[in-house]
């Protein structure tokens, strides 16, 4: 099957399937440069070297060597190829796999994942969100035409090893071997040019560069109109940039893809009281921990805004604690295949852009993960975080 041409990008014809033991016999590493040991800098390079036990097992099991992965690399900058990383609301697979995406921090993450991984090794990256409904609310693809890009196998390697300290803190541990895996990736995708198009969810290593933050931040830019309504929103919450602390309760995909908190103010037609209507954060073991950090915030010297994307709970909270802040909007998710009304979608930004003007995040998730929608809205404007399992 002939290779589609994408808005004047001509493709290259699919590589050639061959068994890669069968790419290079030679496997002996040469090293270029000065052998005489008296040298600073290659003395500090033999130091860090592996040893050929530890590199042996970083190969053990894979479909590659490290000659393989050394020469892909190698062909990869030599060929100039740019890596975009591509979210959009459905991805086409000519072999009939077709997928929705993971919400947008996930994207987020996936990006800093690339952009690290071209500066390492020496080639370029660039972000595109064109073609997924956000669009609409981001400056930089204001009156661009949409076209779904075909042909993007996602990367399904995941590289997030959690760990869960004593305190409920989540954090976890960057494994770097995923990044072989990703060079053998790239190798098997098509390539149109000097451009191949992925879709990468993986995390990056714990330091994100201050340029990468700029270049998220250049993508991420609201629309005017956007940026109207997000005033608007601080200015009814009463509330100033940077000194407000946002709450953020992440309580689950089952609840807000099977819509329960749908219709929750048609307590009429339900039969339901606004009280049984709530969460009960007083008698749920989940929200024990939410509940006891709840008790110890300090109303009079910080204000507090509360993001969640359960309705329910947000009215439980409002009983039990009226000075903290929070709006009722409904939501969506932006990817799993949910419908993402213009609305519902707007208010997620609006919330994501309401966490980028906090002083500080304190979240809560129900999943070991923690949340990637305002774990990577914290990284991306340098806000000081926290993420807490509800268990």
């Amino acid at each position: 099957m002939k290779p589609k041409e994408i808005s004047g990008i001509k493709p290259t014809q699919p590589r050639e399937k061959r068994p890669l033991k069968k790419l290079y016999t030679n496997e002996k590493i040469m090293i270029n440069g000065n052998y005489n040991n008296t040298n600073k800098n290659f003395n500090n390079f033999i130091k860090n070297v592996k040893k050929p036990e530890e590199v042996e097992e970083l190969y053990k099991g894979k479909p590659y060597t490290k000659i393989q992965i050394d020469l892909f690399l190698y062909f990869s900058k030599l060929q100039r190829e740019k890596i975009i990383n591509v979210y959009q609301d459905k991805y086409i697979n000519s072999s009939n796999y077709n997928y929705n995406p993971t919400g947008l921090g996930d994207f987020i993450r996936g990006s800093y994942f690339i952009m690290q991984y071209c500066k390492e090794n020496g080639l370029t990256c660039a972000i595109n969100m064109s073609n997924h409904p956000v669009s609409q609310f981001l400056e930089i693809y204001s009156n661009q035409s949409k076209i779904i890009l075909p042909n993007i196998n996602k990367f399904e390697s995941l590289n997030y090893n959690p760990e869960i300290l004593e305190n409920s803190i989540i954090t976890s541990t960057y494994d770097f071997t995923i990044n072989n895996d990703f060079t053998f990736y790239l190798y098997n995708q098509q390539k149109y040019n000097s451009h191949k198009f992925v879709y990468v969810i993986t995390y990056p290593n714990v330091f994100i560069d201050d340029e990468h933050k700029e270049y998220m931040k250049h993508i991420l830019k609201p629309t005017n109109q956007l940026s109207v309504l997000i005033e608007t929103e601080l200015s009814r919450l009463s509330l100033i940039k940077k000194e407000y602390i946002v709450l953020h309760v992440r309580y689950g995909d089952k609840e807000l893809l099977n819509n329960i908190n749908k219709n929750t103010n048609n307590n009429t037609n339900n039969n339901n009281s606004e009280e049984e209507s709530c969460i009960n954060i007083n008698t749920t073991n989940k929200l024990r921990l939410l509940k006891h950090d709840l008790l110890n915030l300090q109303p009079n010297t910080n204000n507090y805004l509360l993001i969640s994307d359960n309705i329910n709970l947000k009215k439980s909270i409002s009983k039990y604690y009226p000075f903290i802040k929070m709006n009722f909007n409904e939501i969506c998710h932006m990817g799993e295949g949910d419908n993402l009304e213009y609305n519902k979608l707007q208010n997620v930004l609006l919330d994501f852009y309401l966490l980028s003007f906090a002083s500080q995040i304190n979240s809560y998730s129900v999943y070991e993960h923690g949340s990637g929608f305002s774990k990577w809205c914290a990284e991306t404007y340098s806000i000081p975080y926290i993420c807490k399992l509800l268990k």
